[in-house]
Parts: C-alpha cells; structure tokens; sequence
C-alpha cells in the first residue's frame, strides 16, 4: 500500500512539474511573437505586424530576466 501511494505521489509531482515547464515555454513563445510582430510593424510603417501594445520588445525582454 505504501509504494502504491509514494508512486501516485511521485506521478503527480511529475505532472505538476510538466504543467510549470510547458507553460514557461508558452510564455516564452508568446514573447517571441510579440518581438517578431512588433519589429515587422516597425519595417513595413504599420502595413503588417502589431504595434507595441505592451511596449517596447527590449523593456519586455528585461524585464522577463
């Protein structure tokens, strides 16, 4: 009884732990597109891209660290 309960609770702290990497990936992701989006705004004068709604991608990258 007592290994089937460590097992479940490693299981677990294993999938806690897969939930926390997969989402510092996701926000790292969505950083990424922001810089891109943002930087093809500044290069095609507003045509295409977003403009910097969250300000600048160098602020946002500082202040991720």
């Amino acid at each position: 009884m007592n290994n089937v309960i460590c097992i479940l609770c490693l299981v677990a702290v294993g999938l806690i732990l897969s939930g926390v990497l997969e989402r510092d990936k996701a926000e790292e992701f969505e950083q990424e597109h922001y810089c891109h989006m943002t930087r093809l705004f500044k290069e095609t004068k507003g045509e295409f891209g977003w403009p910097e709604y969250k300000g600048p991608c160098e602020q946002q990258k500082e202040g991720k660290k």
